[in-house]
């Protein structure tokens, strides 16, 4: 987390809301309220950047909740694609949708950017949480967690 960032979650439950303020949220709203929330302890001003890995059913809130010039980050779309039509009534933002292979393009990059990551694990300033272990056998199992969104932290596949 940035240091001195007010961090706002959205979650789907309580249990995965108290995860998120142990994880360092400042605030945490479900997906039914969180633009009005947002709003409210920005000062009416909104976020300076949003990311969503839901799509769909949470792209309306993100717009209403994003300041004036802020960033969207569309990291996943579980409940399906965002309409990008909507950006040109929604005060200039940036919308952006990367992808892993165009950030990791070389074995250096893989190399230099697994290695930060694991140097955040050892020092303790990235925290990993497992959520559930499967053995290979389980993987239909594991999907089923997943798309029924009763994960949280990491899914482990274990031979």
């Amino acid at each position: 987390m940035l240091k001195g960032a007010t961090v706002i979650g959205t979650t789907s439950s309580g249990e995965k809301a108290e995860i998120a303020r142990a994880n360092g949220a400042s605030h945490v709203f479900g997906y039914e309220d969180f633009a009005d929330k947002t709003l409210e302890v920005t000062d009416g001003i909104g976020a300076t950047v949003i990311y969503d890995g839901v799509g769909k059913t949470t792209f309306d809130g993100d717009l209403k909740a994003v300041r004036t010039r802020g960033t969207i980050v569309v990291v996943g779309n579980a409940s399906g694609p965002v309409d990008v039509n909507t950006l040109n009534t929604s005060g200039s933002l940036f919308l952006t949708r990367p992808t892993v292979a165009d950030h990791v393009r070389t074995a250096d990059e893989i190399r230099g950017r697994t290695d930060e990551v694991f140097a955040w694990i050892r020092s303790g300033d990235l925290r990993v949480s497992i959520g559930a272990r499967y053995s290979l056998a389980e993987v239909a199992d594991a999907f089923t967690a997943l798309e029924s969104r009763a994960t949280t932290g990491k899914i482990i596949l274990e031979h």
